[in-house]
């Protein structure tokens, strides 16, 4: 027993040296280890401060189940039941995929306009500017199609509280001007306003990247998150992390907005489906009571009883189609008409749009002239007309008022001799009617 007890307290006594030996090891270096402490601290603080934070925001959509539900559904069910009418059945995977569609999320762009992102140089890093942050609006003077398409970068560098200049990418001058002023960048022009007076910040820097829209939407499509809320639940929740909360909160709205939307016009297309099928059946029954008639008139034009009556057809199926074309040709012109006389009586107005126009680049100018009207108006509320900013938006406003004008003089010419031609037309055509044998 007093071997044991010795050899144990032994063995105590040299496992306590071999623990202070280690301390000791360390304990002389203990220089290295602050400093290693040091540095790691350092890099951690570093990136911390110039990291590029993404939040996270949710939202849910509850999905409708159409199998149970009413409206026009439930009244579609009769032709289903008949074997005339599919409906489809809505489920969770299906209304993921409609919600990570490409097409919805281009819509989401389009009406928020995030193609065109800003950017900010603070603390050595770049970083995302939103909405009010951004001192100023930009109003590209070119066809939406083609701003959709466009990839471009420059700088906007504000030299006082009216002007600024465009550089490239590696500094180079592009153009300067004044806000309202019309300014070449490259591909078009464009014309800059400030959001409010006296925001403008002298020497600031902003970045402006325009993408294309398709690329955008791909991009936000992919990191989009979709899942169900549970096994048995119909609601689907939606995330979206972004380095702008605000943005990500913004496009998660517009894209339950625009789901929602085409989810109705979806129903309603469904339903005029129905009404399509009952008119289509009643034509087809119509075609085969008025097949009985066809072997009479085979028999006319077989035995050359029917030339006359024939030719009369054509002529009058002609003359109907021509004065159809008059029709048209005069609601364009009275369009056209009603549209100078009202620009003449409203010159402080916005230009009716959207009515029918056939020319696109007379619609497009009334679209430009309508948003640069809104602008300065919007301006107007806090300037007096003497500020630089006003006069320059008022010279853009008139030149595309003089465009206006000049187009609609083009179009009612073109549209008086295409209509000429059609009464000379038609003309000949009453009289061949005139003269056929009664």
């Amino acid at each position: 027993m007093q071997e044991n007890h010795y050899s144990e307290s032994k063995s105590d006594k040299k496992d306590s040296i071999d623990l202070r030996e280690i301390f000791e090891i360390y304990f002389r270096q203990w220089k290295w280890l602050v400093l290693g402490l040091f540095i790691s601290l350092t890099l951690a603080f570093i990136y911390l401060k110039y990291a590029t934070y993404r939040y996270e925001v949710y939202a849910s959509v509850l999905i409708n189940d159409e199998e149970t539900g009413g409206g026009s559904y439930s009244e579609l069910s009769v032709f289903q039941d008949l074997g005339l009418l599919g409906v489809p059945k809505t489920t969770l995977d299906t209304e993921m995929g409609v919600l990570k569609s490409r097409t919805l999320m281009e819509s989401v762009v389009e009406e928020l306009g995030i193609n065109f992102t800003y950017y900010v140089t603070e603390n050595l890093r770049k970083k995302e500017i939103y909405k009010t942050e951004v001192p100023f609006k930009i109003n590209v003077l070119l066809n939406d199609s083609i701003v959709n398409s466009m990839d471009a970068s420059f700088k906007v560098r504000m030299t006082s509280d009216s002007n600024f200049e465009l550089l490239g990418a590696d500094d180079t001058m592009i153009s300067k001007g004044g806000f309202g002023e019309r300014v070449a960048f490259g591909m078009g022009d464009l014309i800059l306003t400030p959001k409010e007076f006296g925001v403008i910040n002298q020497d600031q820097e902003i970045t402006v990247l325009i993408r294309r829209v398709a690329d955008v939407a791909i991009d936000y499509s992919v990191r989009l998150k979709i899942v169900p809320d549970n096994i048995k639940s119909k609601l689907l929740v939606i995330s979206l992390q972004d380095a702008v909360p605000l943005k990500a909160e913004d496009i998660l709205n517009s894209l339950v907005n625009f789901y929602n939307n085409n989810a109705n016009q979806y129903k309603s297309q469904i339903a005029k489906s129905a009404d399509e099928f009952i008119k289509n059946r009643i034509d087809d029954i119509s075609e085969e009571l008025a097949s009985y008639d066809q072997g009479v008139e085979t028999y006319k034009v077989d035995n050359k009883l029917s030339n006359m009556e024939s030719e009369t057809g054509i002529t009058l199926s002609s003359s109907a189609t021509i004065e159809n074309q008059i029709v048209e040709l005069n609601s364009q012109l009275k369009l056209i008409n009603y549209i100078a006389s009202f620009m003449e009586s409203n010159s402080n107005n916005l230009v009716p749009a959207n009515l029918g126009m056939v020319d696109e680049i007379t619609s497009s100018n009334a679209a430009n002239y309508n948003k640069l009207l809104l602008e300065r108006n919007r301006l107007a509320t806090g300037a007096n007309e003497q500020n630089p900013v006003i006069i320059n938006l008022n010279d853009q406003i008139d030149r595309l008022r003089e465009s206006i004008r000049q187009s609609l003089n083009n179009n009612r010419s073109s549209l008086e001799i295409s209509l000429g031609q059609l009464r000379r037309q038609e003309g000949k055509l009453s009289s061949k009617i005139y003269d056929a044998p009664k």
